[in-house]
């Protein structure tokens, strides 16, 4: 049970975050983002666990348990952060699409 309450928020995060980049990457080059951030992400969750790990083993348990915390809270600033960009774009050209970033015609009916 622990460990569904523990990852309930790991599917929402990836793919907001997919979101995200698929947003801000350039025109043409969404793929190339995916791929960079699907790679960042194996990279990352590799490096997390092994320090994590080596935390844990040399017995800082309480330090090993709180390192996920503080990256929760670090994805919930690089949000607030995200918003308040977002927000000031939108605000600033009153279209929505971040300066420098052409839109490309949507393949989606809306």
């Amino acid at each position: 049970m622990m460990l569904l309450l523990m990852g309930l928020g790991v599917g929402p995060t990836l793919v907001t975050l997919f979101s995200i980049a698929g947003h801000r990457s350039p025109v043409g080059r969404s793929a190339t983002t995916m791929t960079l951030l699907g790679s960042a992400l194996t990279l990352a969750q590799a490096l997390a666990s092994a320090v994590t790990g080596a935390i844990a083993e040399a017995g800082e348990v309480r330090l090993a348990m709180l390192l996920p915390t503080i990256a929760a809270v670090l994805v919930l600033a690089f949000g607030v952060v995200n918003l308040a960009i977002e927000r000031r774009e939108r605000a600033g050209d009153g279209a929505g699409t971040p300066r420098g970033v052409r839109s490309a015609p949507s393949l989606v009916s809306r």
